[in-house]
């Protein structure tokens, strides 16, 4: 059976240990003013997260290269601080939605097939 690519990213760029890994795994979302959020798990067992900004905001995509452990890490930090704060930060991503929902798209391979709920559209390739 053929694997179907998810594509290659370059990680390190501009260092001596630039090189392209396959993306094995992705979960991409779209939030207010067009940002788009991914989660690429590559062929490493590493994880690239990213923020692309949309032109008019004059802010560049930011991107970050972490272990699995590095990313829970800042995964938590980010709800023990809406936590401390006393905010709730299920109604904070709604509220950072556009419209109800928080549209997303994701790799086929990332959950069986079988158990796809209809409501979820993954990428076509």
């Amino acid at each position: 059976m053929e694997t179907k690519s998810n594509g290659k990213i370059t990680v390190a760029f501009g260092t001596a240990q630039q090189h392209q890994l396959e993306i094995e795994e992705y979960v991409r979302s779209k939030f207010k003013d067009n940002r788009v959020f991914s989660v690429l798990k590559i062929e490493d067992g590493s994880f690239v997260v990213s923020v692309e900004n949309p032109p008019e905001t004059d802010r560049s995509t930011q991107q970050m290269w972490l272990s699995k452990e590095s990313l829970v890490g800042i995964a938590g930090a980010i709800m023990l601080y809406f936590n401390v704060k006393g905010e709730n930060i299920y109604e904070l991503i709604r509220n950072s939605a556009d419209g109800e929902e928080v549209p997303y798209t994701f790799s086929d391979n990332i959950i069986n097939q079988m158990n796809k709920p209809d409501e979820l559209d993954s990428d076509e390739k």
